[in-house]
Order: structure tokens, then sequence, then C-alpha cells
């Protein structure tokens, strides 16, 4: 069975699915996936599951080691197996009960902040640093995080070497390149702390039910560094008009920690997060709606940083 024809054909998919649990599964459908993953939910033995599909082992090891590290803190999916198949890296996880935060009206997600980001302040404040990673930034398995400083891995950001000019549209390039120096411009506020971050710590992978948070999902970018970096990444993807209201909510969570230069360290890494992801948004070839839609929403939330930075005096 050749792993391009199981994992893009539903039939294919559940006979895989089947041969690894010696019993058939019902109910698979389609999740969500991105550059690198594809994921499926499915029923078996009367329970939900998700079978994730990456081109790389990093995208499911680490959301194994996770679990091990931090599911005292924090609710995570349990890995029942993982394995490799032809050259694509595959795990089966509980699906954890729950909805996307970012699929909320803009008025729940808002009710929820308060306890989503104590309850993340209080699991960065306990849960101890990762082990084998000894450095700064993602952790790469088997060889740590890679980066001696924060700083360092700040300044290795592709965003610094990104080229404006892949933007054909001129407004694009444009304020591709203003968020690109300002970015460079906030940088050396940001210390040398180091806490376990999630990486990637927005609503799409926080699953809540209405009153709590439930669930924390697809720990690819599971990393170290300054702990401002995951609010600022929960910050730049709520609606715009929940932004000064959770930023206010940001010092209160995290009152325990050092707030020194809190507005520039969290505009730098909401930076940090809206110019990588419309490195990968652009250029496209071909017309794609859905990027072209994804591209303008964050050229909208770069026109609200740069409003938030000129306001703050940044």
């Amino acid at each position: 069975m050749h792993a391009t024809d199981c994992f893009q054909q539903p039939a294919s998919t559940a006979a895989f699915l089947a041969q690894m649990l010696d019993a058939p599964v019902s109910g698979l459908h389609w999740l969500a996936s991105g550059s690198h993953t594809r994921v499926f939910g499915f029923d078996w033995q009367q329970r939900t599951w998700v079978l994730r599909v990456a081109r790389s082992p990093e995208q499911i090891l680490k959301c194994w080691q996770a679990e091990r590290w931090l599911r005292h803190w924090l609710p995570l999916p349990h890995t029942l197996q993982q394995g490799q198949q032809d050259g694509f890296y595959w795990s089966i996880q509980s699906r954890l009960p729950g909805q996307p935060l970012s699929s909320l009206p803009p008025a729940q997600q808002g009710q929820l902040l308060p306890q989503i980001l104590q309850r993340w302040a209080d699991f960065q404040a306990a849960a101890p640093l990762l082990q084998p990673a000894c450095g700064y930034g993602p952790l790469h398995w088997e060889q740590g995080t890679g980066f001696a400083s924060w700083q360092a891995f700040l300044a290795d950001s592709v965003i610094l070497r990104a080229d404006p000019t892949r933007w054909k549209h001129p407004a694009h390039r444009q304020a591709f390149e203003r968020a690109q120096a300002r970015y460079q411009k906030l940088c050396p506020h940001c210390p040398e702390t180091a806490f376990v971050l999630h990486g990637d710590a927005k609503g799409a992978n926080l699953l809540v039910d209405g009153q709590a948070l439930r669930g924390v999902v697809d720990w690819a970018t599971l990393g170290c560094g300054d702990w401002a970096y995951d609010p600022a990444a929960l910050v730049l993807y709520l609606p715009l008009p929940l932004w000064s209201e959770a930023i206010g909510l940001t010092q209160q969570a995290y009152d325990r920690f050092d707030q020194q230069d809190l507005m520039a360290r969290l505009l730098c890494y909401m930076l940090h997060s809206a110019l990588e992801a419309l490195i990968h948004l652009a250029p496209h070839e071909m017309p794609d709606s859905t990027a072209d839609r994804r591209t303008a929403d964050m050229l909208q939330r770069l026109a609200a940083l740069d409003q938030l930075a000129t306001d703050s005096g940044l």
C-alpha cells in the first residue's frame, strides 16, 4: 500500500486504519490540512480519534513528546500508535472534546480569554524546561533546540532573510518591508528568559467547550523561549476588537512574570508570527481564493499592528 494513495483517498485511509487497529473504523472525515500535515477524524471502539499524517517525523514526535512531558499541566491528546508508512509519518491520537476557540463568535471568545490566559500562565510557571532541549527556539528531535540564545533564534528568522520583491503587489511589498523593519527594531527588547512554548498557541489549536479550555493540539512547534511568545500568538489571531482587552488580560494573568518592555515583546512576537504566515502564503503562481483571503486577513492584522506600535511609541 503506497502512502500517497493511502492518505489521499478515504477508502484506502480507512483500510490503513483498520489494518493498524485490527478492526474496522467508521465516520472517517477530513479535519484540517496544512503545508506539512493532514488530519482526519474517525470513530473506533465507541470513541472518537484523530489520525495525523506528516511529511516530517518532527510533526509527529513532538506531539507525542509534549504529551509525555506536559500532560500534568494541560489537557493533551493521548497517542495510541505512531509509525512510518512509505515516507510518511503518522499517529493515532484520542480526540479531545470541544471546538476551536477561533470558531466561536467574538463575544464568546472574549468571555473565555481570562480563564485561558490564566491557565496558560499557570502552565508556563510550573512546567519544567524540556529535555533534551538545551537552548532556545523550536525543539528539533534529537538535536535539541539549536540556538544558543533567544536573540539568536529571533535573528535567524526567515523574516529577516525574506526578499520583499517576492510580493508582486506594491502595497503588499511595502506592508511587508515596513513590518520587517519594525520587527528588527523590536527584537532587542526581548529577554533571554526560558519557558516552555507551544510555539503556535492560536485559537485554532485551543479547544474549548464554551466554559473552559478542554484541549491543546498541534505541538509541532514545541520549544523554549520568552514566555510572552505564546500569548502573543493567541492575541494575533483573535478578532481585532479583542486585542486591547487581551493584552490587558495578559498583563494580569502573568503578573508574577518579568514584564519589562512587555508591549514591545508582544508586538515583536505578533509580527514574527504574522510575517512568517505571509511568507508561507506568498507568492502564488496560480489563483487561490483561500490563500488570497488569508493574505488579506494577515495584511489587515499587520496594519493593526503598525497602528498599535505607533500608538505605543514603538
